[in-house]
């Protein structure tokens, strides 16, 4: 009867593994993870730039940018923000902000050039005060989603990259 105990938990480990099963709190290095952190991230001018320099540097370099690094990676940063809701009055309720960031990742002489848009709508008020703090978070958001967006693109394009080689 034991034997048969350990054949059956031995029967569901390899079960539970071919499955693709992980643990969920294990820590663990992902592939990707260390593919990216291969990329230098330039900064970008202004507060917005900031914004998106430190959340890519967040995603693709925790530990800070690397020493060597085998990939550059630039961006430009466009905003703009258009009238949603107008009333019968010509004022404006609702706005739409719009993030357009231009990427470039340089690799020895190759550049991959990719463009991410995001849109986010908020409120304007009477009070100019919370209309610019709304609009300043749409704008946050819409960039901390650019970059989320801008480190699967880059895995992509590196894996892709290193693939060929």
């Amino acid at each position: 009867m034991p034997r048969l105990s350990k054949l059956i938990a031995l029967y569901m480990v390899l079960l539970l593994a071919a499955c693709g099963f992980q643990p969920l709190y294990a820590s663990k290095q992902s592939a990707d993870s260390s593919i990216i952190q291969k990329v230098r991230i330039y900064p970008v001018e202004e507060r917005t730039g900031q914004i998106l320099y430190n959340r890519l540097n967040d995603i693709l370099n925790p530990y800070g940018n690397p020493s060597q690094a085998d990939y550059k990676l630039k961006s430009s940063i466009s905003i703009s923000s258009s009238s949603l809701g107008v009333q019968s009055d010509d004022t404006t309720t609702r706005k739409n902000s719009r993030v357009q960031v231009k990427f470039t990742l340089v690799h020895k002489g190759s550049t991959a050039k990719f463009t991410i848009i995001r849109n986010t709508g908020y409120n304007e008020s009477d009070n100019a005060y919370s209309t610019e703090v709304a609009e300043n978070d749409a704008i946050r958001r819409n960039l901390e989603e650019i970059a989320e967006d801008a480190k699967i693109r880059i895995a992509a394009l590196i894996e892709r990259k290193e693939n060929l080689d």
